[in-house]
């Protein structure tokens, strides 16, 4: 594929980037605040409060049914805006809130946005370990799951992704055996950026 090529630039929805580096995103001031219910996350009313500028590391390139390239890259929203999910509301709310806020933060014309999820990592991922990028740090991944854990009881949860091991953090199970844990952890968003390509190739065309 054309996009192979070390330092070509790329024209995209989020303007000119180089491809396999880093791109940053400025983020409006409607944007920059988010607030979080209790009813929610299951513990607290939350608000997050994002920086100006946030960075986005390339992660993958991807082709839709319609011959569209998209340069997908992810984003953690910063130290400073650490959820907690608990109980048997954060399992069942946690998946949305976490698309949710990515979505409304950073989608707009040539640009989708969500939760990074265990399948946009799962061909990333080997001994629970994900490759090839360096990601410090605990997020939350925007997929529940659950498992059957002795006789009749089944316990659910969120998986996280704890500097670069994927983990699963359990919320609740049917026979109450599990104890609420609080565990708070980065939100990091999983964005798909458009890539112009007839505009590209006239670009580096041009060089």
């Amino acid at each position: 594929m054309a996009l192979q090529k070390e330092k070509m630039r790329l024209v995209t929805a989020l303007g000119i980037v180089e491809y396999g580096e880093k791109a940053v995103v400025r983020i409006p001031s409607s944007k920059r605040t988010y607030y979080i219910q209790q009813s929610k996350n299951g513990i607290e009313n939350k608000e997050l409060k994002l920086d100006e500028i946030i960075e986005l590391t390339p992660f993958s390139v991807q082709k839709d049914a319609s011959g569209n390239i998209f340069i997908c890259y992810i984003a953690g929203l910063g130290k400073n805006n650490q959820v907690s999910f608990v109980g048997q509301i954060g399992a069942k709310y946690a998946q949305r809130v976490l698309n949710e806020i990515c979505s409304d933060i950073f989608s707009k014309d040539g640009v989708i946005a969500k939760g990074l999820s265990v399948n946009d990592i799962r061909a990333k991922i080997k001994n629970d370990r994900i490759r090839g990028i360096d990601i410090p740090g605990s997020y939350w991944l925007s997929t529940v799951f659950f498992q059957n854990v002795g006789g009749d009881n089944r316990a659910y949860g969120i998986y996280s992704l704890d500097n670069g091991f994927l983990n699963k953090v359990y919320m609740f199970d049917d026979k109450k055996t599990i104890e609420p844990s609080q565990q708070r952890k980065q939100i990091v968003a999983f964005i798909k950026v458009k890539v112009d390509m007839d505009r590209t190739k006239k670009l580096n065309a041009s060089c």
